[in-house]
């Protein structure tokens, strides 16, 4: 789920119409970076093994292009990949949380983006989405990109199998 579908979720007894949740997103921005920049310390951070090893390689490939697609609102999503030990610069693109309730909504925004900053046309066969749960894969499908799966997330491998990806992998060693 995305961040904005989260609050939502959490505000959904609340005496709040939707409209004014909404409203109330970019405060929320704001807090989340902040109070995350305060605690992630104190959090075991687990990062995906051979995960920063792949992206380095990516990086050093002239043929393709990072981006980040994340449920996370934007100022979180820095904090959260550094703890991991990635710069959020590798990441020149990207779609976050903040920008539409359903995740899917997500990969397409990403492509027009990638589009607009290289000036080469992203089309969905063109695209790959990495990620750990069945979402990652429900994501990429909703985009007509390729998915892979990784199983170093909370999810049953068998999940992410009925999920359909492309490839799935057991972590992005030797990717």
């Amino acid at each position: 789920r995305t961040d904005w579908q989260i609050v939502l979720d959490l505000l959904e007894e609340s005496p709040y119409s939707e409209d004014e949740i909404v409203a109330r997103l970019p405060q929320y921005h704001d807090s989340i970076a902040r109070h995350l920049s305060d605690v992630i310390a104190s959090f075991p951070v687990e990062t995906c093994p051979g995960g920063v090893e792949t992206v380095r390689a990516l990086l050093d490939q002239p043929n393709i292009a990072l981006g980040i697609v994340t449920g996370n609102v934007a100022s979180a999503a820095p904090v959260k990949l550094r703890a991991a030990g990635y710069d959020p610069d590798w990441f020149p693109v990207g779609a976050f949380g903040h920008e539409a309730q359903l995740r899917a909504a997500l990969p397409p925004l990403a492509m027009q983006r990638a589009e607009a900053l290289y000036g080469s046309p992203f089309t969905p066969q063109r695209v790959v989405v990495i990620g750990d749960t069945p979402a990652d894969v429900e994501c990429a499908r909703a985009a007509g990109a390729w998915s892979v799966a990784v199983n170093t997330g909370f999810e049953e491998r068998e999940s992410l199998v009925m999920a359909g990806p492309d490839v799935l992998l057991e972590d992005l060693t030797g990717f």
